[in-house]
């Protein structure tokens, strides 16, 4: 909520009787003093850590990627997020909408949760990267594999991606592994290079 939006709320009271000239002064006067870490103080106070509210300021927050999540929202977001998904996998198509839905939500706190062990959020793209890649790499050799060797034996081809998808899979797995240990890091309990520490 920005200063303009309570003078506006201040006037509304003025207008309907509820607070005198001089108290809408007084209010007027000291919203307009106040620093920015007041504001910021106040906005704190008003986020709702239960874990449903953890889950909810997720969506509130759809595609923000600046800022810093703590672990108790991306965890509590994770947890419902993967709950919902098991739940709307058994009604047609409602599983694959809420999947469209929370990929951005999550994607973004995932990045906002390594903010706040100050690391980027670049961390988080690589195995998707690898993931859309898979694909279009398996076709490729599937198709080059065929070409160079007779149909009649295929099972050369497999021998050729064997190794591929071992590496591909690997590489996933290391790096899933990865990205665990440090969602499960304490956050940094100063201000880092993403902003201020999370409530």
């Amino acid at each position: 909520m920005t200063k303009f939006d309570d003078l506006e709320k201040l006037a509304d009271l003025k207008k309907k009787g509820i607070l005198t000239e001089k108290e809408f002064e007084d209010q007027k006067k000291k919203l307009l003093t106040t620093t920015e870490n007041e504001q910021e103080t106040v906005s704190d106070e008003n986020i709702d850590t239960s874990p449903l509210g953890r889950y909810i300021g997720c969506f509130e927050k759809y595609a923000t990627f600046q800022g810093r999540a703590s672990r108790s929202e991306y965890w509590w977001f994770f947890l419902f997020n993967f709950l919902i998904m098991i739940i709307t996998d058994f009604i047609p198509f409602a599983g694959r909408l809420y999947c469209l839905f929370s990929v951005i939500p999550l994607l973004a706190v995932s990045v906002r949760r390594l903010h706040d062990i100050n690391r980027g959020g670049w961390w988080v793209f690589p195995p998707l990267i690898t993931i859309f890649l898979f694909p279009i790499v398996i076709t490729f050799v599937m198709g080059y594999s065929l070409m160079t060797t007779e149909i009649i034996m295929p099972e050369i081809s497999l021998l050729f991606m064997f190794p591929l998808i071992t590496i591909f899979l690997l590489f996933i797995l290391v790096w899933s592994i990865i990205l665990f240990v440090f969602y499960c890091l304490p956050g940094t309990n100063e201000e880092n290079n993403y902003g201020k520490k999370p409530v």
